[in-house]
C-alpha cells in the first residue's frame, strides 16, 4: 500500500533501462521510507531469480500496471514473460552479421551490457543499440519515410544498422585507429569485429576482466561519437575520442575500485587514466 500510495504502479518504474532501480533512487524519486528496504530486496530478488540481471523486458511488460499487492503481481507478470521475445531482434542481428550467435553468446552480450558502465545513461545507450532502437536509412526506406535506402554518409550502400555502426567507409579509419590505440594501451591483441565493437561480445580468451571493462568503455566511447554524427557529415578524430574516453574512465574509476576486491583492477584503471593523460598532453603540444 505504501508503494502504490507513493505513485509506484508500473513495472517500468522498478526496472528502468533494463536494470533494477536502486533503493536510493526510489527514496529520492518516490520518498519511500528506509523501513521498506527489506521489501525492496524482495522485489529485486523477483527480477534476479526469474529473469536474471541481463535480460531486458518488452515494452508491453514494462507498461503493466501493478497497483496493490505489488510483489505478487510483479512475480506473476515477470514469470510469464516469454523468453523468446527478443528472438526477432537477434534474428535481425544475425542477418546483418551473416553469422548466427549461440544462446550462450547472447547471454554474454546481455551480461556485458549490464556491466558496461556504472552510469545508467551509458548503459541505456548500449541497450538501445542491442534493441535496434535507432532509425537508419534502410529501416526508414522500408517505412516509406525515405526515397532511398542508401547510407546518408557514404551514399553508396544500403544503410543497415550494422552498416551505420561498422561497415560504412566513412568510419573505417576511425575504428582502425581506435582499435589500434586500445590494443597498445591495454597491451592486448584485439581482433576487431562487429560482434565485439558493436555488440560488446567478450573475446573467448586473452583478456582479463579489468582489461575487458576498459576495452568496453573505449568501444562504447566510439559508438557514442558515431551516434553524435548519426545523420550529419561524419567528423571523427582520435583526439575527441581520447578526451571522451578519459572523462568516462575518470567517472567510472571510483565505482570500479569500490566494486572490485582485486587491487590489480584498480591499478589498471589508474594506469590507463595516466597513460591517456600523457597521450593527450603530447597531442596538444604537437
Amino acid at each position: 500500500a505504501i508503494w502504490s500510495s507513493r505513485g509506484i504502479c508500473l513495472v517500468s518504474q522498478l526496472y528502468p533501462s533494463g536494470i533494477v532501480i536502486f533503493f536510493s533512487e526510489l527514496r529520492d524519486q518516490y520518498d519511500i521510507p528506509k523501513t521498506q528496504f527489506y521489501y525492496y530486496l524482495q522485489i529485486r530478488n523477483v527480477f534476479f531469480k526469474v529473469i536474471g540481471k541481463e535480460m531486458a523486458l518488452p515494452q508491453k511488460v514494462m507498461d503493466t500496471k501493478l497497483g496493490r499487492g505489488l510483489l505478487s503481481k510483479l512475480y506473476s507478470v515477470i514469470n510469464n514473460v516469454d523468453k523468446g521475445v527478443l528472438e526477432p531482434t537477434q534474428r535481425a542481428w544475425h542477418k546483418e552479421l551473416e553469422v548466427e550467435l549461440s544462446s550462450e553468446q547472447w547471454k554474454q552480450i546481455w551480461k556485458s551490457t549490464q556491466n558496461i558502465s556504472n552510469c545508467v545513461r551509458l548503459k541505456t545507450i548500449q541497450l538501445k543499440i542491442i534493441h535496434r532502437y535507432h532509425l537508419y536509412p534502410l529501416k526508414m526506406w522500408k517505412m516509406h519515410l525515405l526515397s532511398s535506402s542508401n547510407c546518408w554518409r557514404c551514399g553508396e550502400q544500403d544503410g543497415s544498422l550494422l552498416h551505420m555502426f561498422w561497415h560504412c567507409k566513412s568510419i573505417n579509419n576511425f575504428w582502425k585507429g581506435v582499435v589500434k590505440m586500445l590494443s597498445e594501451l591495454l597491451d592486448i591483441l584485439i581482433e576487431a569485429s562487429p560482434t565485439l565493437c558493436v555488440l560488446n561480445l567478450k573475446p573467448e580468451e586473452g583478456i582479463s576482466k579489468a582489461q575487458f571493462r576498459l576495452l568496453s568503455v573505449g568501444l562504447l566511447t566510439t559508438r557514442r561519437l558515431i551516434l553524435t554524427n548519426w545523420k550529419g557529415t561524419p567528423v571523427f578524430s582520435l583526439k575527441s575520442w581520447l578526451e571522451l574516453y578519459l572523462d568516462t574512465i575518470n567517472m567510472e574509476k571510483p565505482g570500479a575500485s569500490i566494486l572490485s576486491n582485486v587491487n590489480r583492477e584498480r591499478e589498471t584503471w589508474d594506469l590507463t587514466s595516466y597513460i591517456l593523460s600523457k597521450n593527450l598532453f603530447f597531442e596538444e603540444r604537437d
